[in-house]
């Protein structure tokens, strides 16, 4: 039995070097759906990213982003595998450009400009999602600087957290917001990132692209998928896989290990286990949920598990003198991608009949929607600042 991993390993790496094998002789359609059997079965050998980024440019429909994402996974399961850092070098020349900020936003948002430059290359967010989370999580710490009384001590939760970028972001601006007012929140206030941290569960029929499909001039796309089929092979069971101590160094390399906390596992053990057990939580509850989690089951359970908890008022809760409480915050990624994430979001507050939240449109992609609390109405409120 003990000879059953190194085998595997072996004939992955064989598989691999066929692979690449085909891709230089322009067989990529062959080699595609070899390497994604590979990433189905969570396999970790060096290569299998490396070779479907080559098989995403080297294809005649020639997915640059695609390309990317596959290199950046590949070197968080092997940051030494030079080839990949070369492409990547190569492939980043031409995609940065695309996906960086205007110079307007820039210059109105120096720090988020300064952390979307430190953090692309740990992120699958497009610079419209970074930054609608960023002002969340500047404005929630920033509303217990202005009245004590009324802020809101809820804590930051990430459902899909992956390469880190956007969770560890989150924490900055946290720990940024505290510092220049001088001001620690006591308790802490931390971000909690979720991910089973092996890659996609399987999909299931639900998750297809979605019948109103991204347009081609849309920000977070550079080039939409033309078919489920050609989604699938970007993103199916295995993919957008990063160690959970990638995700830890990167919050060190930050300064804020102290605020980020990892919870592996799938969302419908940990987020009951290992999430809402813990006293923090329960005291404080949840100020802020960012959902990346694409398929219907996933989202669904991130959603029915913490937004009645972000609905209740707590006991670390500070409204006072009939003041309204303030509303919490959730965004949803790839709800115009994924037909079962739309699913699951519109299953869920229409469940709220009369008093459901207006959903309101991000980058043509992502959405999100206010969280009364205690019968405040913010069924029309589309905007935060």
């Amino acid at each position: 039995m003990w000879r059953t991993v190194p085998l595997y390993c072996t004939a992955a790496a064989v598989t691999v070097e066929e692979c690449l094998h085909d891709i230089h002789r322009g067989r990529v359609a062959a080699a595609l759906p070899r390497l994604n059997k590979l990433k189905a079965a969570l396999c970790t050998v060096q290569g299998v990213d490396f070779a479907r980024a080559l098989c995403f440019l080297f294809d005649k429909k020639s997915n640059l982003l695609a390309a990317r994402q596959s290199l950046l996974e590949e070197l968080r399961l092997h940051p030494q595998h030079h080839e990949a850092q070369a492409l990547l070098h190569q492939v980043n020349d031409t995609a940065r450009p695309l996906l960086a900020p205007p110079a307007e936003v820039r210059k109105q948002y120096p720090l988020f400009s300064l952390l979307f430059d430190a953090l692309l290359d740990s992120t699958m967010l497009t610079w419209p999602r970074l930054l609608h989370l960023y002002q969340a999580v500047d404005r929630l710490a920033r509303l217990d600087m202005k009245d004590s009384r009324n802020g809101d001590p809820g804590h930051v939760v990430e459902c899909g957290t992956a390469g880190g970028g956007s969770a560890v972001l989150m924490a900055v601006v946290l720990a940024e917001a505290e510092n220049s007012c001088g001001i620690l929140t006591s308790p802490l206030r931390r971000v909690f990132a979720l991910d089973s941290f092996t890659g996609m569960p399987s999909p299931t029929a639900k998750d297809c692209l979605a019948s109103i499909p991204v347009s081609a001039s849309s920000s977070s796309q550079l080039k939409p998928p033309r078919s489920p089929d050609e989604a699938t092979a970007s993103w199916g069971t295995g993919t957008c896989r990063s160690p959970a101590t990638h995700v830890q160094q990167l919050a060190r390399h930050f300064a804020v290990e102290d605020r980020l906390v990892v919870i592996e596992g799938l969302f419908a053990d940990s987020i009951p286990a290992r999430l809402l057990s813990r006293s923090d939580v329960q005291r404080d509850g949840v100020a802020l949920l960012h959902v990346d989690a694409d398929w219907h089951a996933s989202t669904r359970a991130a959603l029915e598990l913490i937004v009645p908890v972000m609905r209740r008022r707590t006991a670390g809760d500070r409204g006072m003198g009939g003041s309204p409480y303030p509303y919490r915050i959730v965004q949803v990624d790839d709800y115009h991608y994924w037909q079962g994430c739309r699913e699951a979001v519109d299953e869920y507050v229409a469940k709220w009949g009369a008093g459901s939240p207006h959903i309101g449109d991000i980058d043509g992609n992502a959405v999100w929607f206010a969280v009364s609390r205690d019968g405040d109405d913010v069924t029309h409120n589309t905007t935060y600042q």
